[in-house]
């Protein structure tokens, strides 16, 4: 018994301390919004791609515990890096509707605890349409080219 009593401190003292490993969770300044195809589109983006996607993500209360912190912070990085809607990196802007269509984005992860990001078959098709009207759909030969050098 004294022993599992030490395992469980230690693990409740590591918990408490990773509280203070510093993450960034911040937006900076939104400097661009696509022209998109229709209010419906944006509006599905916003609820399933944005807050990885754009400098308007939503923080919610679980992001603000360690080891939450950390995935919400490195995913929402990687989203942004590749691209971003809010300061014009829209380099694979074009990769979107593939990326929805082949269920790949948003992550599994983000949509078991964001309801409002799972979407109807009607849907996704309506969203898909609206993604390569806004952004245009990916040119595989291209995009594999590139992929290979």
């Amino acid at each position: 018994m004294r022993k599992n009593q030490i395992i469980l401190y230690t693990v409740l003292v590591l918990l408490v301390l990773i509280q203070f490993i510093p993450v960034d969770l911040s937006n900076p300044a939104q400097h661009s919004e696509p022209a998109w195809d229709s209010p419906k589109t944006k509006d599905y983006f916003y609820r399933a791609c944005a807050d990885c996607h754009s400098n308007r993500a939503e923080f919610p209360f679980y992001s603000k515990i360690a080891p939450f912190s950390w995935l919400i912070s490195y995913d929402i990085s990687e989203g942004r890096k590749h691209f971003n809607i809010s300061n014009g990196n829209l380099r694979h802007a074009d990769e979107a509707s593939r990326e929805v269509s082949k269920e790949a984005m948003p992550l599994p992860i983000y949509t078991l605890m964001h309801s409002k990001a799972k979407f109807t078959v009607e849907e996704t098709a309506e969203f898909l349409k609206g993604l390569e009207a806004t952004f245009g759909k990916a040119n595989e030969e291209l995009h594999r080219e590139s992929w290979s050098k």
